[in-house]
């Protein structure tokens, strides 16, 4: 009883240290990320405003660029910060050296985010992105799926793993310039079981959100499949600095 009293005493003086989910330094056991990654992720939200449509980080409120052209098949996209610092580290980790457990801390923070920033109340189901199966043999895992996982426990909402499927494997779109991915991925996705979509209301989870081909191309099939509507949520999306005439976006490791 005295001991127990003395580690509550000692934890309350001084607070236990683990280490940040993200990125890995010194942080209190009560936090899931260290204060430098908290501030960091404050400050792209505090210096842009978001895209009302994709979620872009742009410097005006209203419509980005891309948008005001061209309105995309989703109704709104929401992402935690813009690709770089933290989040793409993290990202790279998790795609490209396997380090999965990276998925958790993502997909909550996420999922707290999309619960701030849609109406996630409406949202009747969660389907991650696909992979294609050659793909999905080399990596090991689709990091879309867990980190889906995680936003689904986070807005307490059933998830679809195999619903969506990819039947081409195109090539990555890391690899490929902004005006061929805005065509890569065309015609490479397929609803399995259109019934499980009919009607419902998608949140879709991918990684990350550049050009934002890849979620349109499956929003539209979803939509083509009886979808009443679609929502998207990524870890990381672009800038575009679309002010004084400039339209630059921050690169990415889309699949």
């Amino acid at each position: 009883m005295l001991e127990k009293w003395m580690k509550s005493f000692v934890d309350l003086i001084l607070p236990t240290v683990a280490k940040c989910q993200l990125c890995g330094r010194r942080a209190v056991k009560t936090a899931e990320i260290c204060l430098v990654c908290k501030k960091e992720l404050e400050y792209w939200s505090q210096k842009y405003n978001e895209c009302d449509i994709c979620g872009h980080f742009i410097f005006q409120r209203g419509l980005c660029v891309q948008c005001g052209q061209e309105k995309p098949p989703f109704s709104m996209a929401r992402a935690i910060g813009p690709y770089r610092g933290v989040l793409k580290e993290a990202l790279f980790n998790l795609k490209f050296r396997g380090d999965r457990k990276l998925a958790v801390p993502l997909g909550r923070i996420l999922g707290s985010k999309l619960k701030s920033s849609l109406e996630h109340q409406r949202i009747d189901v969660v389907i991650p992105v696909p992979m294609h199966h050659k793909r999905l043999k080399e990596r090991g895992f689709n990091q879309s799926i867990l980190i889906a996982r995680e936003v689904a426990k986070e807005i307490k909402k059933p998830i679809f793993e195999n619903i969506l499927q990819k039947n081409v494997n195109t090539v990555p779109q890391v690899q490929l310039s902004v005006r061929q991915r805005k065509s890569n991925p065309i015609n490479s996705f397929v609803v399995k079981d259109r019934a499980m979509v009919k009607g419902k209301v998608v949140l879709l989870i991918d990684d990350v959100l550049t050009t934002g081909t890849t979620v349109s191309e499956c929003a539209r099939e979803l939509l083509k499949a009886g979808a009443e509507e679609v929502f998207v949520g990524t870890v990381a999306t672009g800038i575009h600095f679309s002010a004084a005439g400039i339209h630059k976006k921050s690169t990415s490791l889309a699949d």
